[in-house]
């Protein structure tokens, strides 16, 4: 199963730990990953109503055989190393699938992730593919 080979970015799950952005980018990373994954199996990505929750518990609206989760292992989502939720919305505000993002040590984003403190999935995801 691929999501249990992704979980190997997630071992913090919920710890936080030091390290801007050393600990959020792998779990930003990890966690987009995956929702490609539900993306995969469920043919469509969780809606910004069912959230991240939806890659730990089967939405209604999921066919039960498409849903191949849970797709963390974890109990709950995991928070950014400042206690935070990530911020997720699907659709996207921007031209990405989804929004995946930390508001950064002061928990606040006024651009939608692109603050400088912000911790985004996207460029996350840029830098990797360069």
């Amino acid at each position: 199963n691929l999501s249990i080979i992704l979980l190997a970015g997630l071992a913090s799950c919920g710890k936080h730990e030091e390290g801007y952005p050393v600990q959020d980018a792998p779990q930003l990373s990890t966690i987009g990953m995956v929702l490609d994954t539900f993306a995969h199996d469920c043919g469509r990505y969780p809606s910004s109503a069912e959230g991240l929750e939806a890659l730990l518990k089967r939405p209604s609206s999921v066919p039960e055989a498409h849903w191949k989760g849970p797709y963390l292992d974890c109990d709950s989502i995991p928070f950014d190393r400042w206690g935070h939720a990530y911020i997720y919305c699907c659709p996207s505000r921007s031209t990405n699938k989804f929004d995946l993002y930390s508001c950064g040590p002061n928990g606040v984003s006024r651009s939608w992730g692109n603050d400088a403190d912000d911790i985004n999935y996207w460029s996350i995801k840029q830098r990797i593919n360069q």
